[in-house]
């Protein structure tokens, strides 16, 4: 899979319309006159994160100045398949400050191939009798499965 674009939404100077940053798998070039948002471009991408949700991107400061009162900040993610891949569909992520959400291609894998063996692994691990000594590695695997 590879990163093909990335949308941002009301995200510092970039509004809602016309805002898809197109990501060729070899080279991708940025040319803007100053001030016209290269930077907000970079730090708009580097604040992507599919793991935690980092609250202070999604906050009213970030949140272009001529957008909507009730427009969100949001990323939108398409990352397409490489030939070697076993995924044949895009896949598309969304994050706001509400979390993330994909559908597509990784999504449809997990559903029909992985999911249920990991509802099993996790089912398996719970009926053990062995427990987790440490508190915060309990924490985090059950924040894991959640997920899952």
């Amino acid at each position: 899979m590879y990163f093909h674009s990335i949308k941002l939404c009301n995200y510092k100077s970039i509004g809602e319309d016309d805002n898809v940053l197109i990501i060729e798998p070899k080279i991708t070039t940025l040319i803007g006159k100053n001030e016209s948002g290269k930077t907000n471009i970079i730090n708009g991408i580097k604040a992507i994160d599919f793991v935690t949700i980092n609250n202070d991107i999604f906050n009213d400061e970030n949140k272009n100045r001529k957008s909507d009162i009730d427009a969100n900040i949001e990323f939108e993610v398409v990352l397409k398949p490489n030939e070697k891949d076993l995924i044949f569909e895009d896949t598309t992520i969304i994050i706001n400050k509400n979390g993330s959400q994909a559908t597509g291609g990784i999504v449809e894998i997990y559903n029909s191939r992985i999911k249920e063996n990991a509802d099993s692994f996790f089912e398996l691990i719970n009926s053990s009798p062995f427990q987790f000594s440490n508190k915060d590695e309990k924490i985090k695997y059950n924040n894991y499965k959640s997920v899952i």
